[in-house]
């Protein structure tokens, strides 16, 4: 599954090539198209598996001891589960190059680690992107 979490911290965000800075709304929309990705391509994954990620993640636990916690409770569902992430990675890389396209245009003079700090803020402030958040928390972790 780490290929996923890779693809989602190194491939989203190649969007800090030139001039101008980035407005808030601008990162509002991308944190909202990126968790459109996201969720799109993870909707199968079970609320509780999506539920304990997010709260162990937040709570500094690896994901590997999230998942046999799960494993634990539910090995039928948690096995579901991961091959639902595993298989996520080649939609989200389509879903990615498109904002890629669609994102070319703002223009920034920041550093590919300014947006991603402010892409995170963005994306731990709005509620509806925690699932997101979470899975690129976990990438940075695994960095």
């Amino acid at each position: 599954m780490k290929p996923l979490f890779y693809f989602l911290i190194l491939s989203s965000f190649v969007f800090t090539s030139c001039q101008d800075m980035a407005d808030e709304d601008d990162y509002n929309n991308l944190a909202n198209d990126l968790c459109d990705c996201v969720n799109k391509s993870t909707n199968s994954v079970s609320n509780d598996m999506k539920n304990a990620l997010i709260q162990g993640i937040n709570s500094g636990q690896s994901m590997d001891d999230v998942m046999a916690k799960m494993g634990e409770e539910n090995v039928m569902q948690t096995m579901k589960d991961a091959e639902v992430l595993m298989d996520a990675g080649p939609k989200i890389e389509t879903c990615v190059k498109s904002l890629e396209k669609k994102y070319d245009k703002i223009y920034t003079k920041e550093s590919d680690k300014e947006v991603l700090n402010r892409l995170m803020k963005t994306l731990e402030k709005n509620k509806s992107c925690e699932w997101t958040y979470a899975l690129m928390k976990l990438g940075m972790q695994v960095q």
